[in-house]
């Protein structure tokens, strides 16, 4: 990588330091975003409008989407709405 010294005019770098801002941003609300569609396990169940064993039934016959970080495992809302949309079975 080549070392140098750059000149840049108050404009330029004003312009540079909202255009990283603008992204930081934009990355922020896609992992707000992510965060606000995560479920855990309880939640999803809720959210169905069944019991958590019939979640983890679902999950065991892979009937749903899920997540695992660690032990610890996930749904989305979003992916749940659209296999509900998919499979009206699911849901009473």
């Amino acid at each position: 990588m080549k070392q140098g010294i750059y000149i840049l005019q108050k404009e330029d770098l004003l312009n540079a330091v909202k255009t990283v801002l603008n992204e930081l941003k934009k990355f922020n609300h896609e992992v707000e975003d992510h965060l606000d569609d995560r479920l855990k396990l309880s939640d999803a169940a809720k959210f169905m409008g069944v019991t958590s064993a019939t979640i983890v039934n679902w999950k065991n016959k892979k009937l749903i989407p899920y997540y695992q970080i660690g032990n610890k495992v996930f749904f989305s809302k979003k992916q749940l709405i659209e296999v509900a949309h998919k499979n009206k079975k699911l849901l009473k």
